[in-house]
């Protein structure tokens, strides 16, 4: 893919005071990424192959300044989507979570150990092209009872700010990467995660691929029709992350998992803009 790899750095943990005010490591991240403008030319852990000298017609401050339009059209994603987009092997989500880790840090990652391949899955699933216009979909590999666990998000990257996501964009927008970019910006989606807690979520394996059913054909979701209530729960490293998937009904072996894409943020689309970005695009 010739990427570069952008210098980690925390976004939690110590903190510093500024002018007798607390400044968290957060504000500090998102300060440097704003006011940054080069990215250090670090190799990826084995994949010094792929390295290749990368011309990008944008730097990072102005691509930073792009909304999530004006981004799609840059990158050329309209015409990307036209065609079939392939089925990504295990080493395309390494790859992403490698950078991703390497953008908010091993502290402040919510996907658990990045060499690792297991997934979020609960049950046994396998992905395919379903359907017209080359959409990928997800299949049950057994039959799955109505309540059973199907996806934990243990593998679902949390951005707490849209400038985080735009430099997670960023690192893959040019050369041979932009139909990663697009879609990583088809995946992408807001959660709420706790009183007025939102953050842009991308499910870093096969999860991402979920089609909506809406609430009358969805067959996966987080259970309040069986009274399960939860807004989020502990993973990992004591870290936030959504709580799971669960079977709404009894679905068959070889049916697709359809998701409800609403119920994701209830009552509309209030973090989009809490985050910066410019609608559910």
């Amino acid at each position: 893919f010739g990427l570069y790899r952008y210098e980690p750095w925390p976004l939690f943990g110590n903190s510093s005071n500024t002018n007798g005010r607390i400044k968290t490591t957060e504000e500090t991240a998102i300060a440097r990424i704003n006011s940054e403008s080069s990215i250090s030319q670090t190799s990826l852990p084995n994949n010094e192959s792929r390295r290749e000298s990368i011309k990008r017609p944008l730097s990072w401050e102005e691509f930073d300044k792009l909304l999530h339009k004006e981004i799609k059209k840059v990158l050329g994603c309209e015409e990307l989507m036209k065609s079939p987009r392939p089925i990504y092997t295990e080493e395309h989500w390494q790859l992403l979570r490698q950078e991703y880790e390497a953008i908010v840090w091993k502290e402040a990652s919510t996907i658990g150990d990045v060499a690792s391949s297991d997934n979020a899955f609960m049950v046994p699933h396998y992905v395919k092209q379903a359907g017209k216009k080359g959409r990928r979909g997800m299949f049950a590999g057994r039959d799955i009872q109505r309540g059973e666990i199907v996806y934990d998000f243990s593998r679902t990257a949390q951005f707490r700010t849209y400038s985080l996501f735009r430099k997670f964009l960023y690192t893959f927008a040019f050369n041979d990467a932009p139909p990663m970019a697009c879609d990583l910006m088809k995946w992408k989606y807001v959660q709420r995660l706790g009183l007025e807690d939102y953050r842009i979520m991308v499910d870093l394996d096969d999860g991402c691929l979920c089609n909506s059913g809406g609430k009358e054909k969805s067959n996966i979701g987080f259970g309040f029709e069986l009274n399960v209530t939860n807004e989020w729960v502990e993973g990992k490293n004591a870290v936030k992350i959504s709580p799971p998937f669960l079977a709404s009904r009894d679905i068959r072996s070889d049916e697709e998992l359809l998701c409800h894409y609403g119920s994701f943020v209830k009552n509309g689309y209030p973090g989009w803009e809490k985050l910066g970005m410019d609608g559910p695009v």
